[in-house]
């Protein structure tokens, strides 16, 4: 039986995170995996011995769930980084938005008051220029 399981960590570790997943998944396939792939193919070939396509059918379906059980966790590290790649580049887009928005926010009022110094402004320069 399969279970989801979860914990956080700082979202720079996620790719060590998914790094550590793989290499225990490689470590599985490298060792067990690969020598009773050997196995059977060294008995297939070489002998025509009953029992020992029997333990060749054995060994076939213990690779098989190795490989189930790698794919198992290939899924979660593609699911882990794709919400991770989704992260970062909505983390881009916002701190583009922040960078592209107006740094400084005046109220009504602050417009007001500027709006009624540029028009003195104007009266000004007009009487000036009579």
């Amino acid at each position: 039986m399969r279970v989801n399981i979860q914990y956080s960590c700082d979202l720079e570790e996620v790719p060590k995170e998914v790094a550590r997943l793989i290499e225990n998944a490689l470590s599985q396939l490298n060792g067990n995996a690969i020598e009773a792939l050997e196995e059977v193919h060294g008995a297939l070939k070489f002998s025509s011995d009953f029992s020992e396509l029997v333990s060749a059918t054995q060994k076939i379906d213990s690779v098989r769930h190795i490989l189930n059980n790698l794919d198992h966790v290939l899924s979660d590290c593609d699911n882990v980084l794709k919400g991770y790649v989704n992260t970062r580049a909505q983390l881009q887009q916002q701190a583009e938005a922040e960078a592209a928005a107006p740094q400084e926010e005046l109220t009504v009022d602050e417009i007001a008051t500027q709006i009624e110094d540029a028009e003195e402004y104007e009266e000004e320069a007009a009487d000036e220029g009579n």
